[in-house]
């Protein structure tokens, strides 16, 4: 049968290996100078001692039983055999050492020789145990023995006390017995917590149970749990030194409390609940007292607290002294009832008994039932009859109405400014009056003492006039001179009526013959010097302005109106061959509107210039509201009437702004094909739009820039993204990059966080955790984290898988190497060779395991990094909980936690000397027992 041979070797000497560091049938050699031995392990488990003769001046220091000592710290050396009974060597025999060689047989001891001490024979060990026993009997009978050397195979009794002198002694029993109470350790001439750090207790097993004094943190260290009695209120199972009733104990399972004089007082149950002189079942916090409970909260002065209390069956949210109770939110005060009573929302100064800073949201309520009413008359009052309304009732039915865009009615709903169902009463004297733009009050209409009405007018001396308006324009005007005038503000005459030439006209009104409608001329009666000709004759009439004969203005029998020319090709065409500006409107006052509107819409589009300087921008209104403003320098404005400086020093050539919903830009294309919106941000180095001039490289393309108002302006950027020139570029070569950027917490500008080169290389940056990567599916080698592919031709076209990173954590690739960025020998330094990693990699406890957030997954192998640590500090790697894996209820983690992993590779490393060093000891073995076989 073929030989195979186990070995494991030590130089330390007398060192042997514990029962746990073999195998069955393995070989340990000790090659120490001083005493050379094999041991192995037998099939029953128990380390054997091949050769069990020590020679030296020393004793050996970890001796098996039955093992012989040549003892030749003496000038005759002495034969010492060892029983573990005891921690003596008890003297065999003296054997002179010999100077040559010598072969025979050996002779063994008879009964007389053992008796006698004859040398130079080998003793049987029954005869040996009966001599010994019979002089350890003969030695305990002396007062005071010291023993040497004593083995007791049966019971043993001392009378007195006794002292052992030794390094160790060794009790191989089952049970220790102690009569009296105490036990003490660390018993040294002058005892120090020095001199007691360390010292314990040792349980062995498969890992050993230890409870230790460590001095450096002043307390005892235990490597297990304790399970304690559950204990009650009165018998607690913790307590404290002369106060037996107070401490914590166990109400019942998974239930945890603490009482005082023998009372529970605090309760924490099996659901996590919180108790204060009462268990909780249900309530996550419960205090309990039977008269007037309550919860205080206390600065150190104790000048204030703040409780929440229970008195009389009312619950009391209570504050001492002069100081408010607030409610907060994020952060934020929402809510302040201050120290004299004063209820603010929104606000920490209320100045009245309730004040609302902000926007407060009641119900719409009902005439009958209004939303603001008041004490003891609750069908008078404030309410809404719908969205954007407002309205006021008395005695249950609703009395004025605002409507969602300004209109009042008054018993009725408003279809008008202002409308009123009913009469308008205007007492005797009395006046309606109104204020002019310099606040000065002045009459609309009167009823005077002799009963008449009076439109307009004031006291004398004023200088108002009555102006009649007509599809918001002025048409006639009554100044206060009483002159009449039509189509101007300013009347020369009792009735004037002006022209474009500002002439002075006649009215003429002809009779029913055959001749002209209506004419209004010079003066002169010849036709072709007339003005205005209107002709009713058929239905091709037309109205026709001529200036000096020639047609200036037709409106032809289709009601088109043609400025320039005689056939207007829409209701209203102008024509100017002599000039590139066509019209002008232009009002008399600070704004000139062109007004747009449907038929029978009253509401009317506008487009004109909000305001008269020379530099007037044109705005655009739909529904009176102003949506788009072009400004005089050239800036559209959309949503806003005023420019604003948002992320750049320069303001936008275009600006949306919204102060109701959003500012949403959109783009959105409808097509049969596959074509999509698109929005283009371009750059030349020309100066003229429409010529061209190349770009350089690092030139800003455009940009994408996010801000935000920090409480003084919206110039300061939170993000952008932004391309740039990434090369020479040249024509229809145009080498481009992407940098995405953000601004950090505290800082004032973007830093550049990602970069897509021209070439498709991706860089960040983070002062965090730079790339994170979330996967819905559940760990698997299904679904990938990562997938590096080489020899691609495109994004999503083309190549080989190489790399891999699934969501179960496990990292493949096709040719299964990893390695440093660099070992090159000509980048390092400080080179020497690695330590010995023996008793390091020996010492590593390789586990089975699954993490709890994954329960069901697959089994783990590897360290408990917490263990790790104890062996190989410097493999160690720590790191703050994340904030998944506090949120994870299956973890036992806090804010503030760190989490430890280790550096796997560096263990390989160091297994891979340990492997170096067991080849070597091995190899060594192999040679002594290729000798050994060979002798």
């Amino acid at each position: 049968m073929s030989l195979q041979i186990q070995l494991k070797k030590s130089a330390v000497s007398q060192k042997q290996p514990f029962a746990s560091d073999l195998a069955v049938g393995e070989l340990a050699l000790n090659y120490n100078a001083d005493g050379p031995f094999l041991t192995c392990k037998d099939t029953a488990g128990n380390v054997r001692k091949l050769n069990n003769v020590w020679v030296g001046a020393t004793a050996p220091t970890a001796p098996s039983a039955g093992d012989l000592w040549l003892d030749t710290s003496s000038a005759t050396p002495v034969l010492k055999v060892y029983k573990d009974a005891i921690t003596t060597w008890v003297g065999a025999t003296s054997v002179p050492l010999a100077t040559t060689t010598v072969f025979g047989t050996v002779r063994l001891a008879s009964a007389a020789d053992v008796t006698n001490g004859t040398s130079g024979k080998v003793v049987d060990a029954a005869q040996l145990q009966s001599k010994v026993a019979a002089e350890i009997s003969s030695a305990l009978n002396a007062s005071p023995t010291t023993i040497q050397d004593l083995t007791v195979s049966n019971n043993a009794t001392i009378t007195g006390n006794l002292t052992v002198n030794g390094t160790t002694t060794t009790i191989d029993t089952t049970n220790l017995l102690v009569e009296d109470k105490n036990i003490e350790m660390g018993v040294v001439a002058t005892p120090t917590d020095t001199t007691a750090d360390g010292g314990g207790i040792t349980l062995r097993g498969t890992t050993n149970k230890t409870i230790n004094w460590v001095n450096a943190t002043g307390a005892w260290t235990s490597s297990e749990r304790f399970s304690y009695p559950l204990g009650t209120a009165a018998a607690p199972t913790i307590t404290f030194t002369g106060d037996p009733n107070t401490g914590i104990y166990s109400p019942g399972a998974d239930q945890l409390a603490i009482s005082t004089n023998g009372t529970g007082r605090l309760f924490v149950g099996a659901n996590g609940s919180v108790g204060i002189g009462l268990a909780s079942t249900n309530d996550t916090l419960l205090a309990y007292e039977a008269t007037d409970p309550a919860i205080r909260v206390t600065d150190a002065t104790v000048n204030a607290y703040y409780a929440v209390s229970s008195s009389s069956q009312l619950a009391q949210l209570n504050v001492s002294s002069a100081h408010p109770l607030r409610i907060m939110t994020s952060g934020s005060e929402r809510l302040r009832i201050t120290s004299d009573g004063k209820l603010g929302v929104g606000t920490s100064l209320p100045d009245a008994l309730l004040t609302v800073n902000g926007v407060g949201a009641h119900g719409l309520g009902s005439a009958a039932a209004p939303s603001f009413a008041f004490t003891g008359d609750l069908n008078t009052g404030i309410y809404s009859p719908g969205a954007n309304q407002l309205a006021i009732s008395t005695n249950g039915t609703g009395r004025l109405f605002v409507d969602s865009i300004g209109r009042v009615g008054i018993g009725k709903t408003p279809v008008y400014e202002l409308d009123v169902a009913g009469s308008i009463l205007i007492p005797n004297t009395q006046a309606l009056r109104g204020l002019s733009s310099t606040n000065a009050d002045f009459r609309i209409l009167t009823v005077g003492a002799d009963d008449n009405l009076y439109l307009g007018g004031n006291e004398a001396g004023s200088n108002e006039s009555i102006v009649f308006r007509a599809n918001d324009s002025e048409r006639m005007r009554l100044d206060s001179s009483g002159r009449l005038g039509l189509g101007t503000s300013s009347p020369s005459s009792p009735l004037t009526i002006r022209t474009a030439s500002g002439n002075d006209a006649q009215v003429e009104f002809s009779g029913a013959n055959a001749g002209r409608g209506l004419k209004i001329s010079t003066g002169s009666a010849t036709l072709a010097d007339a003005l205005v000709i209107y002709d009713a004759q058929t239905s091709t009439g037309e109205h026709q302005f001529k200036v000096n004969g020639s047609d200036a203005v037709r409106i032809t029998n289709a009601g088109r109106v043609g400025i320039g020319t005689t056939s207007p090709l829409r209701l209203f065409t102008a024509v100017d061959s002599a000039n590139s500006i066509v019209a002008r409107i232009e009002s008399g006052q600070s704004s000139s509107w062109c007004q747009f509107a449907a038929s029978g819409n009253g509401t009317a589009s506008r487009i004109g210039s909000p305001d008269g300087s020379a530099t007037a921008s044109l705005a655009f209104i739909t529904n009176d509201t102003e949506r788009a403003r072009i400004d005089s320098s050239g800036r559209l404005l959309v949503g806003t009437s005023t420019s604003v400086l948002n992320g750049s020093s320069v303001a936008g050539k275009i600006q949306v702004a919204d102060n109701v919903a959003a500012a949403i830009v959109s783009l959105g294309t409808w097509t049969a094909n596959a074509n999509g919106s698109v929005l283009v941000l371009g750059k030349s180095r020309s100066t003229t739009p429409g010529s061209y001039s190349i770009v350089s490289s690092g030139d800003l393309l455009g940009s994408l820039r996010y801000t935000a108002d920090d409480g003084t302006d919206l110039a300061t950027q939170a993000a952008s993204i932004e391309c740039y020139v990434d090369g020479t570029p040249g024509a229809n070569d145009m080498p481009g990059r992407l940098v995405f950027s953000t601004t950090a917490n505290g800082a004032s500008s973007p830093t550049e966080r990602i970069r897509v080169s021209s070439f498709g290389q991706v860089n960040t940056y983070s002062t965090d955790s730079s790339l994170i990567l979330r996967n819905s599916n559940a760990a698997g080698t299904t679904y990938a984290f990562i997938a590096g592919i080489h020899s691609a031709t495109g994004t999503v076209s083309g190549g080989t898988v190489s790399f891999r990173v699934y969501n179960n954590g496990d990292v493949q690739n096709t040719n299964n190497s990893y390695g440093p960025i660099s070992s090159d020998e000509r980048l390092k330094q400080d080179i020497v060779d690695a330590g010995t990693q023996w008793d390091d990699i020996k010492a590593v406890r390789l586990t089975k395991f699954r993490y709890k957030n994954d329960p069901t997954g697959e089994l783990q192998l590897g360290p408990i990094a917490q263990e790790l640590e104890q062996v190989s500090p410097g493999l160690i790697t720590r790191r703050s909980a994340s904030e998944d894996e506090i949120a994870d209820p299956s973890n036992d983690l806090v804010d503030g936690d760190e989490v430890l992993s280790f550096k796997a590779s560096i263990l390989y490393m160091k297994a891979v000397k340990a492997l170096q060093e067991a080849m070597e000891r091995i190899e060594t073995l192999e040679a002594e027992v290729a000798a050994l076989k060979a002798s």
